[in-house]
């Protein structure tokens, strides 16, 4: 009888441990589908998706607003690539009013769009395709003296201008 009552406590025990590793296990499985239904009900976070420090949700993407440092074309693209972007390229009419409620209006501000390879065909630099959203001021693009090739917003519209001169700017999350 002592040996049967023995195994019966090994048993307990055994049972016990194995419902502790259930348990163990099915906290960690509740745990990624927490995490799983957290991304696909959560949609402001692109699942796999890490969005660049200092980019905020304007619209439907992230985007960065350089507020402090005027610089050329060329540089404020680099600085948004080394902060995980690009020069945004803005998408439809809806995303440029939301731009526009977050951005200072007699200020201007580069963007991702250009003509310096093919003159009038006005490109992302970074995937190189057509821009899909273009609302030049009136008299826009004029390509003074042909020098003017870097597409920069300013008051709500887009103007054609120097690489050269130094504005803000507005970088957007990658794509990727």
């Amino acid at each position: 009888m002592h040996q049967q009552q023995w195994n019966s406590n090994s048993d307990v025990l055994r049972l016990n441990e194995s419902l502790k590793k259930l348990d163990r296990q099915h906290t960690a499985q509740m745990s990624v589908l927490q995490e799983v239904l957290t991304k696909v009900s959560n949609p402001k976070i692109p699942p796999n998706k890490v969005i660049p420090p200092g980019f905020e949700k304007i619209g439907k993407r992230y985007f960065y607003v350089e507020r402090n440092h005027h610089q050329n074309w060329f540089s404020a693209s680099k600085s948004c690539v080394e902060m995980g972007g690009q020069l945004a390229v803005i998408q439809d009419e809806q995303e440029l009013r939301d731009l526009r409620r977050r951005i200072t209006h007699d200020t201007s501000y580069w963007l991702d769009i250009n003509d310096l390879v093919n003159e009038e065909q006005y490109v992302s630099w970074t995937t190189g395709k057509r821009a899909p959203f273009l609302t030049w001021q009136s008299g826009e693009p004029n390509n003074a003296h042909d020098r003017e090739h870097c597409v920069d917003l300013y008051k709500g519209v887009f103007y054609d201008d120097k690489c050269e001169t130094r504005y803000y700017f507005i970088c957007q999350a990658s794509e990727d």
